[in-house]
């Protein structure tokens, strides 16, 4: 295995590891938010990175799919410029 290989899976992990320890919270604020019985009687500011774990497995995978798509496809220039051709 590369360490070019190595490096798109590790950083591919950690990127979609960080959206997702940045947005779920927002998200669940959001959805909070929009809720008929009221922002404070859904839950409030408490608990928003409950159910994160679940998240997380999904996400670093998610991540590394992305990161090796790249990595093999030849970089995301090549990605950009077969995208603006169409």
């Amino acid at each position: 295995m590369s360490s070019t290989f190595t490096t798109s899976l590790v950083s591919g992990a950690a990127a979609g590891c960080t959206v997702d320890l940045v947005l779920y919270p927002l998200d669940t604020i959001k959805t909070r938010l929009q809720a008929p019985a009221g922002f404070w009687r859904s839950g409030g500011f408490k608990g928003v990175y409950a159910g994160i774990g679940s998240v997380l497995m999904g996400s670093a995978p998610s991540g590394n799919a992305r990161a090796i798509s790249r990595w093999w496809g030849g970089g995301g220039a090549a990605i950009w410029a077969e995208c603006s051709v169409l």
